[in-house]
């Protein structure tokens, strides 16, 4: 996966506000899932554990 992939992405997220970006720099390098993301994975597993079930 390319470097550029993974910055689209992640400002696709970021648009959505599942994650939020931080760090010391403008290259905002770190990541963070907020409230909104946590509700998406958390439904996400729950889809998953049921179609294991």
């Amino acid at each position: 996966m390319s470097d550029c992939h993974v910055r689209r992405t992640l400002s696709e997220l970021e648009a959505e506000g599942l994650v939020e970006a931080s760090g010391p720099t403008k290259r905002r390098e770190m990541y963070s899932v907020t409230e909104d993301g946590r509700k998406v994975l958390t439904g996400m597993r729950d889809g998953l554990q049921r179609a294991l079930e």
